[in-house]
């Protein structure tokens, strides 16, 4: 009997719990993409913060790009050719920090209109450590190269 295509691609993505660092890691580069598109997405109202730090869309597109591609590369390789859960939780360990910048930008921002922005990266941040936790787990369980 053959199975249904896009059940087996749901049942790679969830392997073990790892649906939310998949879907977080889309998200970075997908986020990476926004970002490299010639327009001012950080010049809106909401993110006057980041401008205030000094970071520019090129910069945070590059370094969600490289986590998000990097720890795709690590969900795929895993249990395959090597283990990555290092690469893994420092991907979510990144992922985490940097959408707790924008979480905190958003949230206390005085120019920001409130939105769901603030609670959408929220639950980011908990996605994220979610896959610190299951990266961790991983480690513990895999046998030493």
């Amino acid at each position: 009997m053959r199975r249904n295509p896009t059940l087996r691609i749901m049942e790679m993505i969830d392997h073990d719990g790892r649906g939310t660092e998949w879907l977080t890691s889309a998200l970075k580069i997908g986020a990476a993409i926004q970002l490299a598109r010639p327009k001012d997405t950080l010049n809106l109202a909401t993110y006057a913060g980041l401008q205030e730090m000094g970071v520019s869309e090129f910069a945070l597109a590059l370094v969600l790009l490289f986590f998000g591609v990097v720890h795709i590369a690590a969900l795929i390789v895993n249990g395959r050719w090597k283990r990555t859960p290092q690469w893994r939780g420092f991907c979510c360990l990144v992922g985490a920090v940097i959408f707790t910048g924008l979480a905190y930008v958003t949230w206390l921002s005085p120019t920001s209109a409130p939105g769901l922005l603030p609670v959408f990266f929220t639950v980011l941040i908990i996605f994220e450590i979610v896959g610190c936790r299951r990266a961790g787990a991983d480690d513990r369980c895999s046998i030493p190269l």
